[in-house]
């Protein structure tokens, strides 16, 4: 939760950076898994995943990656699922291709060291739910878990799915010369020369060369036909198919063509026939394995995403981070957007340290730093190369927030501090958040007696109480006995005042109670007369004390 937010992952460019390690993926399913993947707080997994980065990048070193390239096959998956649709040529020509690059991945993949699993396999998604449907986001949440020895193991093997494909496809996508369809394509080749040489006996007549417009012969409706002149429309007889715009021109087929035509179109109706029967039949037996082309798609996407990281690791100088229990040491750090002409850095935050101030004149690298160190944490958690020294170590944290910069808004009424303010109330709330309810109160209940007050008092100081515990204290009515709240019967005594409000034209004026709640207040403003609505922070300043 607490390294999923947005502010925070923006402020420090994460999304940039795992934008940019998303295009060094070779297929559409790696990419996809990795633009959805947030950083993790599993040391375990993410020990086991820098693992497996080592190991591609050595493999990587000693065997060059071959030229793959993953053609989008979403829709083909979705037609194969559906009874009684069958697939097109170009469908056909994307899974073969897609499964032929998928295998070649795979042999790749193999002969990289990867160590082997010593923990139970586990199914990788339930394929026959979704009916081919790859989710992203569904994978995203455990990108870290699935152990590259387990998915190359496991991972289904397409090589009868691409070799039924090309048994019938040529390396180009068009449709081979089998047996039946050679014969009626050298019947229709029969037919054409049959057209071409009685269509050639008009333009060879002396009687009727005068009479064409065109001595070559044109197609209409699929059919051979005739240009002749308008005003020699006479001297062929035949059937009129179209007349030009100018209507100088009669398209016109003779007939001595019109039965040599009728036996063209019979003849590729039924190689259209023919081609589509053949693709019916390897429709139905394709739909039998679209079950494993999608779990083939969750371990490609596991497995892509994995390479692209090495890849760039490999392509970019970066260096795998270690990881240690607390602290931090960051040796010639760059920040990854700035490159070769960032100013190295040197960070070494002892385990006992807490705090890192850091100070210096404008424009001398402060925003840098802080950023660097940040986006470095996030990116190590994420499984990413980072550019620094080796000896570098980052430990595993449990949130990266962060609030830099300005945080104006004239949209929203906040001014550089509020708007500030507004960022730390949200850090703080997540802080408070991440603690057990039941701690927090043991932590902070303080017993009745030993405050040396006898029951039912009203207190007279303000730091003889504890503030109430977040989860229990926002927007509390006013009838209500919380945890360490003053007695019901001072409810409308003064020293149960809200903090003042204050307006947006800088006049502070004391609020009342709005609706029976003391965190809402309604007031009216003494200098613009302006009323304002603010929620009170109750439950952080506690209760005043007039006395």
């Amino acid at each position: 939760m607490f390294l999923k937010n947005e502010h925070s992952l923006k402020l420090l460019d994460f999304f940039r950076m795992r934008e940019r390690t998303a295009e060094y993926c070779l297929s559409w399913e790696g990419g996809e898994l990795l633009r959805s993947s947030f950083p993790i707080d599993d040391r375990q997994s993410l020990e086991r995943f820098k693992a497996e980065l080592a190991a591609l990048v050595d493999h990587l070193d000693s065997a060059e990656l071959p030229g793959l390239s993953f053609p989008l096959i979403e829709m083909p998956l979705k037609h194969l699922g559906a009874a009684g649709f069958t697939l097109e040529l170009e469908e056909f020509f994307a899974l073969g291709i897609w499964a032929r690059e998928y295998d070649k991945l795979l042999v790749f993949l193999s002969k990289a060291r990867f160590a082997a699993s010593k923990r139970e396999k586990e199914p990788l998604a339930e394929a026959e739910e979704n009916e081919g449907g790859f989710d992203p986001e569904a994978l995203a949440e455990k990108w870290a878990i699935p152990e590259a020895f387990d998915l190359i193991e496991t991972a289904p093997k397409l090589q009868h799915v691409y070799k039924s494909i090309f048994e019938i496809l040529t390396p180009d996508g068009e449709m081979r010369d089998l047996p039946e369809i050679k014969r009626i394509r050298d019947a229709i080749s029969r037919a054409t020369r049959d057209l071409l040489t009685i269509a050639d006996s008009y333009r060879n007549d002396p009687d009727l060369r005068q009479a064409l417009q065109s001595g070559e012969p044109t197609q209409r409706d699929g059919r051979t036909v005739l240009a002749v002149r308008a005003n020699f429309r006479g001297r062929v007889k035949g059937i009129v198919h179209e007349v030009s715009s100018t209507g100088q021109t009669v398209f016109i087929e003779p007939a001595a063509l019109v039965e040599k035509n009728n036996d063209l179109v019979q003849l590729e109706a039924k190689l259209r026939a023919e081609i589509f029967r053949i693709l019916k039949d390897l429709t139905a037996e394709l739909r039998k394995d679209r079950h494993s082309i999608a779990d083939a798609r969750i371990a490609l996407a596991y497995l892509d995403q994995r390479l692209a990281r090495a890849v760039q690791i490999r392509r970019e100088e970066l260096i795998i981070p270690e990881i240690r229990d607390s602290g931090y040491t960051i040796w010639r750090a760059r920040h990854p957007l700035l490159g070769k002409k960032a100013v190295p850095i040197d960070v070494d935050m002892p385990e006992s340290a807490r705090t890192l101030i850091v100070t210096g004149p404008n424009t001398g690298g402060k925003t840098v730093t802080l950023k660097t160190i940040g986006l470095f944490a996030l990116m190590h958690q994420f499984g990413m190369g980072i550019p620094a020294a080796l000896g570098t170590k980052l430990p595993v944290f449990d949130a990266v927030l962060a609030d830099i910069g300005d945080e104006q808004s004239i949209d929203q009424s906040l001014s550089t501090f509020s708007g500030h303010m507004k960022v730390m109330a949200e850090i703080v709330r997540m802080g408070a958040f991440e603690k057990k309810t039941s701690e927090m109160m043991t932590a902070r209940a303080v017993p009745q007696e030993k405050r040396g007050e006898r029951k039912g008092s009203v207190p007279k100081r303000r730091e003889q109480y504890r503030p109430i515990p977040p989860a229990k204290a926002w927007c509390r009515p006013i009838n209500s006995s919380p945890l360490h709240s003053p007695p019901t019967r001072a409810r409308s005594s003064p020293i149960f005042r809200p903090t003042p409000a204050r307006c947006p034209c800088r006049m502070s004026s004391p609020p009342r109670p709005l609706n029976g709640h003391r965190c809402r207040a309604m007031s009216t403003c003494m200098r613009c007369s302006r009323r304002n609505s603010q929620r009170v922070p109750y439950r952080s300043s506690g209760w005043r004390s007039t006395a």
